[in-house]
Parts: C-alpha cells; sequence; structure tokens
C-alpha cells in the first residue's frame, strides 16, 4: 500500500520500510529513511515535523535533509516524529545508523521521549545513552559519555549505535570503526517502560544554514535468539590404521579463540586431548584436520568444545568411534560396501576379505553411536556377501557399519544419500 502523508513539508520526502522475511544475523530492519522517496510505504508514518526542514541537494546520496531559514520560514529544530503506535520501537536491542554532516553542537541523531535514549550530540562530541533492564525490576542507565569530537568540516560520516540483548555489549561505529564499546550482563533487553514517540533530528536546527545535514537513516532491531558464534557444517570421526582421524568443516566463526577435542569411553566422562586455535572471524568455510595419536582401541566418543575469547563455550553434538582391533591381535578385517553412497529404499551389498568362518553381529549406527539396524549373520568362504536393506526413512548422512564377533571388530564407512 502505498499513500501520502500530508503532514509533511512538501519538500520532504520519506520512506518507511517494515521488513518481515528472515532476519540477517538475527537482525530485522524496522525502518529506512531515504529522501529520495515520494512516499511512505510500510510502517508508521512521521506524525509530524518543523515547517524548517526541508529536503536540499547535496546531501548523501542525491538529497539530505536540513534545516533552514528564509523570509517565509523561521529557523527550528527539525523533530521528525515518529509515533510509538502500539510500542512499535520498543525493541529488545537495537541498531541504528546514519549519515551525519555536522552544522552545530548539539542535537539528537535518534531519542526517545519518556526516555534516557538519546544517540547524537553533546557539545559538539559523539555520545550515547540507553537504559537497560536490570533483571531485577528496575535499569541500568548506560552513558558512554564525550565518545570523541564530531568534526565540522562539511564531510559526510555514517554514525552507528548497535545494542545486543543477547551478548549485552553496545557499540558505537564511525564509518565502520569501533570508537567505543560497553559489556554489560548478558540476556538484558533495553528498557522502553514509559518511553513515547521516535524522534529523529532533536534540537538540531543546522544553525539556520540552508545546507543537508543527515540522510539515509536506518533504524533496526534485534531478535532474542542468539547468534552462534560457530555454524558447524560436519563434524566426523573415523579411525585409520592407528590413529582417530577428526574433521570439521565451519561455514562462519564469529569471535572464535579455539576448539577442544574431547574423548570420552561411554559417551559420559569426557576428557580434552588436545586443542587447535580457531578461525578467530570468518565468513568463509574453514576445513579443520587433526589426530587423535593416542586413541585407544576401544569404542570412543568425541565432541567439539568451541570456546570464544570471552570465555563462553558452545559443545557440539557427539560422534561415534567403533573400537578397532581384536584382542589377540589378529588384523582388522574391512567391509567393502556397495553402492557407497547409497540413496534411501536401496540394497547394500557387504563383501568381507578374507572371511575365516564367523557368526558376526552386524550394527549400522549414525555419527552419535545411536543403532539403526541390527542382523546377526554368519560368514564363511560359501558366504562372503550379506545384504541390508536402508530404509526410506533414514536420515541421509554418514553412518559405520560394524560387525562383531568373539574376538574381532570389522568396520566400514557408510554414506547414505
Amino acid at each position: 500500500m502505498r499513500y501520502s502523508n500530508s503532514i509533511l513539508n512538501p519538500l520532504l520526502c520519506i520512506s518507511v520500510l517494515l521488513i518481515v522475511a528472515q532476519p540477517l544475523h538475527a537482525q530485522l530492519l524496522v525502518m529506512n529513511f531515504d529522501v529520495d522517496a515520494t512516499t511512505t510505504v510500510v510502517g508508521p508514518s512521521p506524525s509530524s515535523i518543523s515547517g524548517s526542514a526541508g529536503s536540499v541537494a547535496g546531501g548523501s546520496t542525491a538529497n539530505g535533509l536540513s534545516a533552514r531559514i528564509n523570509g517565509s520560514v523561521p529557523k527550528a529544530d527539525i523533530n521528525m516524529t515518529f509515533p510509538n503506535t502500539a510500542g512499535y520501537w520498543d525493541v529488545n536491542g537495537i541498531d541504528v545508523s546514519i549519515d551525519f554532516q555536522r552544522e552545530e553542537s548539539v542535537g539528537s541523531f535518534f531519542t526517545r521521549t519518556g526516555n534516557n535514549f538519546d544517540f547524537g550530540m553533546n557539545s559538539g562530541n559523539l555520545r550515547v545513552i540507553y537504559e537497560v533492564d536490570n533483571g531485577v525490576g528496575g535499569t541500568t542507565t548506560v552513558n558512554s559519555g564525550n565518545i570523541q569530537g564530531i568534526p565540522n568540516d562539511n564531510t559526510w560520516r555514517n554514525y552507528r549505535f548497535t545494542y545486543n540483548p543477547v551478548t549485552g555489549i553496545g557499540i558505537v561505529v564511525v564509518d565502520g570503526a569501533l570508537v567505543w564499546s560497553n559489556d554489560g550482563p548478558d540476556n538484558r533487553n533495553l528498557y522502553w517502560t514509559g518511553a513515547g514517540n521516535m524522534i529523529i533530528g532533536n534540537a538540531m536546527d543546522a544553525s539556520g544554514n540552508q545546507s543537508a545535514i543527515f540522510d539515509d537513516v536506518s533504524y533496526g532491531m534485534y531478535t532474542t535468539s542468539p547468534v552462534l558464534p560457530v555454524e558447524l557444517i560436519e563434524f566426523t570421526a573415523n579411525r585409520t590404521e592407528k590413529n582417530v582421524m577428526l574433521n570439521w568443516i565451519t561455514a562462519t566463526e564469529m569471535n572464535n579463540d579455539y576448539f577442544e577435542i574431547q574423548r570420552s569411553s561411554n559417551n559420559e566422562e569426557w576428557e580434552t586431548v588436545f586443542t587447535l586455535r580457531g578461525a578467530g572471524n570468518s565468513n568463509n568455510e574453514v576445513d579443520y584436520i587433526e589426530y587423535d595419536y593416542n586413541a585407544p582401541e576401544s569404542q570412543l566418543f568425541y565432541r567439539l568444545n568451541q570456546v570464544d575469547f570471552d570465555g563462553k563455550s558452545e559443545l557440539s553434538e557427539v560422534v561415534f568411534v567403533p573400537k578397532s582391533e581384536n584382542t589377540d591381535g589378529k588384523s582388522e578385517v574391512i567391509f567393502q560396501t556397495f553402492p557407497n553412497p547409497i540413496e534411501k529404499g536401496n540394497r547394500l551389498n557387504l563383501v568381507l576379505e578374507n572371511p575365516d568362518g564367523k557368526d558376526l553381529l552386524l550394527v549400522l549406527r549414525d555419527v552419535n553411536g545411536k543403532e539403526i539396524y541390527v542382523k546377526p549373520v554368519f560368514i564363511n568362504a560359501d558366504k562372503q556377501y550379506e545384504v541390508m536393506e536402508i530404509s526410506q526413512t533414514i536420515p541421509a548422512g554418514q553412518y559405520i557399519i560394524t560387525a562383531t564377533s568373539d574376538n574381532s571388530v570389522y568396520n566400514s564407512k557408510l554414506m547414505v544419500r
């Protein structure tokens, strides 16, 4: 739906965009201001604005919002006001951004009536004030103080404030560079009780100069879902001739210091066998390979413990490794499986090399050690083959086939598609 807002100065054009699609890194764009548009598209419209405000050529892109003075319109603060209908601006976390060119010494980029929230200028200096729920029914006010001076040099710069309610971290960024940060308690939402309208350009009049002072304003919110520090694509553990090879792949990493590789014989008691440095911050796939050179021959379980630079950690799922050799020193006999990979619903053929006449228990397990298929069989020189039905309902992924006799264990990997 598109409509015009007749309250606004005819020289001012506003676009407000509400996105309800999937969040980007747990963040949603609530409002976007661009003076090049001619109508309000979706979302709340400004209810009022100073009669001195207008759009002029020479802003951050093609235009910019300014306060001006001429013979018929006196100088006045911009005060572009967005009503807080149904608590629209009461977000748990916030990400606000503005392109700004200084013409005066005081004024707010963003502020809320009835609340301490204020991101803008104080005596020519950049400053942010915000309130956070203290977890016991009250509020904690965070005041950055004067962060740094805002140059009065007719240059456009981008100023951004972000507060993440999951980590409790607030930051201020200028042209992509971090200039201030505060690390508060985890899981603390912004405090908006009693807060009213959201105002852009409070106490800003551009000193009466007819020049653009801000443009390209965005107002985003964080959802309460945490951003995972590491997105793990795959984690596997497989025996080689004498060791266990561990392989994991990450799609992205954020604030990742290192991995602990932990091992257990019973999936209950765990020990860290070694650590491996992480990639820190990465938006590309990273492939890790490490070997457990002291792995016992018994069945084993492995998991990753991912540790952030701030000491926070998160465990991966558990992967299972069958025991490797028999107790009388006989060499391990390896399965041949075909087709491998196999499509769900097909029959898997298994062949044992050098069978010596054995009663075997065939077990198909997933990488977490869960038994999917169990069948007793007898293998000898006359019968070296066995058939296993791969169900249509089995999840796609990697599996381990184990054949156990009185004193031997045979292993083979299987990929199901």
